[in-house]
């Protein structure tokens, strides 16, 4: 349903928050899902994301939760600069993992590693990485697997096949 998701940001921007940086990302997903949408307009929805995300880190630098969606908004446009949001004394489990993610999206498998790792050893459970399909393409990151080897099944494959 992502024209009825659409709407509905499209409504929460004109209505509530033109400001909020979440509904601008949220609108920026909603949009990319739909193949006929003008990706200038998704493009511009991202950037006015990041935009408005670093002026929320401005006034609160410690919002781990902003911190791991302009990430997100960064690698999707495949914008490089996320070491300007690592800049932060400690990152949350939360954090790390959504930086996980963002450098996987733009390729960089041992950041994306780090990240993970950092989050496992602040609480995050490493079994949600283990059976997280998005993570196929580290089945062969020797660091990865050390961080996910308890909870993969010897029997089958990366795909789920039986050995």
């Amino acid at each position: 349903e992502y024209a009825q998701a659409e709407a509905m940001y499209r409504r929460a921007l004109e209505l509530f928050s033109p400001g909020d940086f979440r509904w601008h990302g949220f609108l920026a997903e909603a949009l990319e899902m739909q193949p006929e949408n003008d990706p200038q307009e998704i493009a511009a929805q991202y950037q006015d994301a990041v935009r408005l995300g670093y002026e929320r880190l401005e006034v609160n630098p410690a919002d781990h939760g902003a911190r791991s969606l302009v990430a997100g908004y960064l690698a999707r446009t495949g914008r490089t600069e996320l070491e300007r949001l690592e800049q932060v004394e400690d990152l949350d489990m939360l954090a790390h993992r959504a930086m996980g993610f963002a450098y996987l999206d733009l390729g960089d498998h041992e950041q994306a590693v780090g990240h993970f790792e950092s989050a496992v050893a602040k609480g995050f459970p490493s079994q949600i990485l283990a059976d997280d399909p998005r993570l196929l393409p580290l089945i062969d990151n020797a660091g990865f697997l050390a961080l996910v080897s308890d909870h993969v099944d010897s029997t089958t494959d990366h795909e789920g096949n039986n050995q």
